[in-house]
């Protein structure tokens, strides 16, 4: 996710050490770092945030001192771009094999693919995002834990994709990781249809209008684990499922209305088929501001510094 202006300056050595970090806030294998110098360079100068643009958690660490930044800066970790192409690709394959299930780009990956030219990640991010209605993301992740234990990501299903543990991750949804660097990620968060979405900040819509928010499952004295309480949800009558637990949300400001996701769209990304809702402009500019189409998070005018437009670097591989 990407958009709101926070600075925090990296060097190498920085860099070098978050490179171990992994995502849950542990340190990734001594082998898990960026495969090369001109990666590691390359992330240091982008990283300009340590979360997502637009997000309150972030606002609300700066002001809580430096406990809370550090605890935040430990969720993600710089990794190379290429494993995170890798990742999205081997997704795109399974999921057009079970092709009934519903996804979108959602967050930085949707700016990405919308502001970027050509459509790609955008500089200095270190994640994916996607966005699934709960009844799709459910099923998916009971056919993951279905598939057979494989030795190695040639004979997977999910190629170089693997899910984390449920127990121990995520309590917005769920989460895959590149088999072979767990700092690598793609974030699948869980979409609840609502009346209104979990924060405050909220202009009343017509009446009848819902929208599609983002529910944070939270338990006394255990781990948010989004996955193992589908009984706090619901079916309606249109078939949707709704939440039922706390009205909390790690990104209250991320929303979609009813009528501005489906039907989705497609278009290419990387030479790669990903699916986008039907008005992706609308919820960009409501996440990230009326701006974020023109500059990036770090202040660049993008049409005046058109490289910073420009796409993080991949090496293409359909296989």
């Amino acid at each position: 996710m990407q958009c709101m202006i926070v600075a925090a300056v990296f060097n190498v050595a920085f860099a070098e050490v978050k490179a171990n970090q992994c995502p849950s806030g542990g340190e990734c294998p001594g082998s898990n770092k960026p495969n090369n110098v001109v990666s590691m360079l390359q992330t240091n100068l982008q990283m300009d945030v340590i979360k997502d643009e637009g997000g309150e958690q972030m606002a609300a660490a700066q002001k809580g001192g430096g406990r809370q930044r550090r605890a935040l800066s430990r969720r993600h970790s710089p990794n190379d771009p290429q494993l995170r192409y890798e990742l999205l690709r081997d997704f795109t394959k399974y999921m057009a094999l079970n092709g009934d299930l519903r996804w979108i780009l959602g967050a930085g990956s949707l700016l990405g693919a919308m502001r970027q030219d050509p459509p790609g990640f955008i500089q200095g991010d270190d994640d994916i995002d996607i966005y699934m209605p709960a009844r799709d993301l459910y099923q998916l992740f009971d056919r993951i834990q279905s598939l057979p234990k494989s030795s190695g990501f040639l004979d997977s299903p999910l190629g170089v994709a693997e899910g984390c543990q449920p127990e121990s991750c995520c309590g917005f949804g769920y989460r895959l990781h590149h088999r072979k660097e767990s700092c690598a990620y793609m974030d699948l968060m869980v979409l609840s249809l609502q009346a209104q979405p979990f924060t405050d900040h909220f202009v009343p819509t017509p009446e009848g209008k819902k929208v599609w928010a983002i529910p944070r499952d939270r338990g006394l004295n255990r781990a948010d684990t989004m996955m193992l309480h589908r009984e706090k949800w619901e079916k309606t009558d249109s078939g949707e499922w709704e939440w039922l637990g706390n009205a909390t949300s790690s990104f209250p400001g991320h929303y979609i209305f009813e009528d501005e996701l489906f039907p989705l769209q497609q278009m290419q990304m990387y030479e790669l088929t990903v699916n986008i809702p039907k008005q992706p402009r609308s919820i960009n500019v409501r996440s990230y501001g009326i701006t974020c189409y023109d500059s990036d998070n770090k202040g660049h005018n993008l049409n005046l510094s058109p490289e910073w437009r420009k796409p993080a670097y991949v090496n293409i591989t359909l296989g």
